[in-house]
């Protein structure tokens, strides 16, 4: 990544972290909290990118930063419809952070795996 777009990356998240600790500024956090998954889904989609632009063997890393992608997309649209949950019935609301807690379990799995693999 170059410095440039670090940089934009790093103000941006000083701004939250800056912002969140005022207390005269009233926001919701569920709308900070999925402004902040879509700029690690921006740069998860990013290096995805660069990885298949720039290699033809698959990187030791490419697993984890699908998983990445794929579940902080799922986390996005679980806060999106956040507010929807009050309607649905227990059973529904249930398989919802069911699916959700499998694909943490898939992503914390391809983290172990990936590292356990770099030590060998």
């Amino acid at each position: 990544m170059s410095k440039y777009l670090f940089g934009i990356t790093s103000v941006v998240a000083l701004l939250f972290l800056i912002t969140s600790n005022i207390p005269t500024i009233t926001f919701n956090f569920d709308e900070v909290k999925v402004g902040s998954n879509i700029i690690i889904i921006c740069l998860a989609g990013f290096t995805l990118v660069q990885q298949v632009k720039n290699n033809k063997n698959v990187n030791r890393f490419t697993l984890i930063d699908a998983c990445i992608f794929f579940y902080y997309s799922v986390s996005v649209f679980v806060f999106i419809i956040f507010q929807q949950l009050q309607n649905l019935s227990e059973d529904n609301f249930y398989m919802v952070l069911g699916v959700n807690t499998v694909l943490s379990s898939i992503l914390y799995s391809s983290f172990i795996y990936t590292f356990l693999k770099l030590k060998k």
